[in-house]
């Protein structure tokens, strides 16, 4: 994983400065994937909350958690949507309607909200883009009531490993699993087991299957680093390998090294 991934001002007002390159990936994902529970929906299986139940969503990007499952959120449950790009939480104001959802930004490395306040915490795919993660878990624990749970989604080193594969001829340096410094899937029980009890994790086993170039090169140029880099002759011959790769074999697959952390406030 670049610097980049890790600088707030990058990944703000570039990365992710509104919902449009984010919201290509999921739906290649979900359109590609070959679990038949789709991710969202995976996800909200595992919120076992009561009702009532106050949660706080850190990094919650347009609210996808919330759109997939919008029939499913019990009456009870008051949710707190935080992110720290303005155009993210604009598009979810745009789609989420009161009484569950109120939207705030929010940096999760200093959260402004009371102590003990939240049942629960989640944080999709957000611990491996905080420059000091520690710092968000202290400020997690903090607003959380005792017993109060995290649900922290995160990927893995193997995660879009032969994606990888296909763009580092052109891109040396593109990289798509993560730092192993980074939080992910392989540390990520031992960094939360410093401030929670009951750590878990569970795996959600999936993989991309393309038979056509078009959403390879979509879900590619979708990130933004690696679409500033790969231009004019190097873009056409990237395409015409993935093209030729897929003549070849029929099929390209793409591992999803994906899961949730569960954890509880002592």
């Amino acid at each position: 994983m670049s610097a980049r991934q890790i600088d707030p001002d990058f990944l703000s007002t570039a990365e992710y400065n509104g919902a449009s390159k984010l919201n290509t990936r999921i739906e290649i994902q979900e359109r590609f994937g070959s679990n038949s529970r789709c991710w969202f929906h995976w996800l909200f299986d595992r919120l076992r909350l009561p009702s009532p139940c106050h949660i706080l969503e850190l990094g919650s990007g347009p609210a996808n958690l919330w759109l997939d499952n919008c029939g499913r959120i019990p009456a009870g449950w008051s949710i707190v949507l935080t992110d720290l790009s303005p155009g993210m939480l604009a598009q979810a104001r745009q789609t989420l309607p009161p009484p569950h959802f109120t939207i705030a930004t929010v940096n999760a490395q200093a959260i402004p909200f009371a102590a003990g306040q939240f049942d629960a915490v989640i944080a999709n795919g957000l611990f491996d883009h905080l420059p000091d993660p520690q710092q968000a878990f202290a400020q997690i624990k903090r607003v959380l009531k005792p017993g109060g749970h995290l649900y922290s989604a995160t990927g893995g080193q193997a995660h879009l490993r032969e994606l990888e594969a296909m763009v580092r001829p052109f891109v040396p340096d593109a990289d798509y699993g993560g730092a192993s410094e980074r939080f992910g899937l392989e540390n990520g029980a031992d960094l939360l087991s410093a401030c929670f009890t009951d750590v878990r994790c569970y795996p959600y086993d999936d993989r991309l299957i393309f038979r056509e170039a078009g959403p390879i090169i979509a879900y590619v140029l979708s990130e933004t680093d690696v679409s500033r880099k790969l231009l004019g002759e190097q873009r056409a011959a990237f395409i015409r390998s993935v093209e030729k790769q897929l003549a070849t074999a029929g099929s390209l697959h793409v591992t999803m090294n994906k899961g949730l952390f569960t954890a509880r406030k002592p």
